[in-house]
């Protein structure tokens, strides 16, 4: 009996666009860095309020008339050493909060790469093809182990290692992974500057503990920073990264509107 043709899924180039899952991984980027704000603002309010403790501690020790008491001198204190920290946090306009939210915001970048070429590779199988010159490190056992939804992002995770993606610095990490599937790009100088210097911020932070080191203090010389010294990161800072990853990521979704035949001209700048 003759063997029946096994038709290869094309990727398809309406005019309707691409498929909405496609943009799974951005919609979920989107709500996670939205709450990512929210948790930032209501933080700020909290760290405010903290400044004012003391005073309501005395408050409530005075009208109880317990002022002498152990236990409230102990709530005092740390009434007042929180007063301090907030007041330092307020005075220095947040830099552990940014540093902390400048992290997350890496991370978010990070997964929402993974994210889009397991979905990608996970729809279109056969695009695998594109990678089959490179030798990852497919273990059967797991690979096998895993339910077949998680095969894809399996998949991506020893490409990312075949292809040393995290030794990469700024956008050159997640661009060496969009470039087999045909998803890498031109991006501005601006853009490649700021989410390069997130990336080595968000590495000081981790990897660091929060200090400039050499690697740094040499591939950010506009930040004027010395080996050694705490980083802050200031509101400006931030909102570099902030930026610069909102408009990378509008290049992302141009690419992907353009694989379908799409005019994403007016995108192709990021915001």
């Amino acid at each position: 009996m003759a063997k029946k043709k096994v038709k290869k899924k094309k990727i398809k180039n309406k005019k309707s666009g691409a498929p909405s899952w496609a943009f799974e991984p951005f919609k979920w980027f989107l709500k996670e860095s939205e709450q990512l704000k929210q948790l930032f603002n209501l933080s700020v309010k909290g760290i405010s309020v903290l400044q004012a403790m003391p005073k309501v501690v005395d408050a409530i020790g005075s009208a109880e008339g317990i002022e002498d008491d152990p236990n409230h001198k102990e709530k005092k204190k740390r009434a007042q050493e929180m007063a301090r920290l907030a007041r330092n946090e307020v005075k220095e306009n947040f830099p552990l909060l940014h540093a902390q939210n400048l992290v997350a915001l890496w991370s978010l970048m990070e997964s929402l790469i993974r994210n889009f070429i397991s979905e990608w590779i996970g729809h279109y199988p056969e695009e695998l093809s594109k990678i089959s010159d490179r030798k990852l490190k497919i273990s059967l056992v797991t690979y096998h182990s895993i339910p077949d939804s998680e095969k894809p992002l399996y998949i991506v995770g020893q490409l990312e290692k075949e292809l040393g993606a995290g030794l990469r610095k700024g956008i050159d990490r997640f661009e060496s992974m969009l470039k087999p599937f045909g998803f890498s790009g031109a991006v501005s100088k601006e853009i490649r500057k700021n989410i390069f210097e997130m990336c080595q911020i968000r590495n000081a932070i981790v990897h660091r503990a929060g200090h400039a080191d050499r690697t740094l203090v040499d591939s950010c010389p506009w930040l004027n920073l010395k080996i050694g010294q705490k980083i802050k990161v200031s509101k400006e800072i931030y909102m570099r990264s902030y930026s610069a990853s909102g408009a990378y990521i509008v290049q992302l979704i141009s690419r992907i509107g353009e694989k379908y035949g799409k005019d994403m001209s007016e995108f192709k700048n990021g915001l």
